[in-house]
């Protein structure tokens, strides 16, 4: 395999990696932060 091949492979490789990481971090969140939130907004609708 000549290196430009294999450097294509590599990048591809790390951005895959990196976009698993970053939806891993963002279902974090969103389960932390973002639900608990929107759920209190819900709610605050049906308390009136």
């Amino acid at each position: 395999m000549n290196i430009k091949g294999y450097v294509q492979q590599a990048v591809k490789k790390v951005a895959q990696l990196v976009t698993w990481l970053v939806g891993l971090c963002l279902r974090e969140l969103i389960r932390e932060y973002v639900i608990p939130y929107v759920k209190e907004i819900f709610w605050s609708f049906f308390d009136e």
